[in-house]
């Protein structure tokens, strides 16, 4: 399987052509070599990207509600009695 940087992929079989890159020449267990006009290069296995750290979603408090269970309050620490 070649992921394209948009994240779709296809799964490619041995000396099947990879648009834009060249012939699938060798498939290993953790890399596979295509090649290309210019010669071979190899795409490696890795793994998937971890998402990328946002801004945190919840800033307010939890507080009790009758059941017993917290409640998530959004107001801001200077507008909580």
């Amino acid at each position: 399987m070649i992921e394209a940087p948009g994240g779709s992929g296809v799964l490619y079989r041995l000396n099947a052509t990879v648009p834009g890159l060249g012939r699938l020449v060798r498939i290993e267990p953790e890399r596979v070599v295509v090649g290309a006009d210019v010669g071979e290069f190899e795409l490696w296995i890795g793994p998937a990207p971890s998402p990328t750290p946002g801004p945190a979603a919840t800033t307010g408090a939890l507080t009790p509600l009758r059941s017993g269970l917290p409640r998530f309050d959004r107001r801001t620490p200077e507008s909580r009695p």
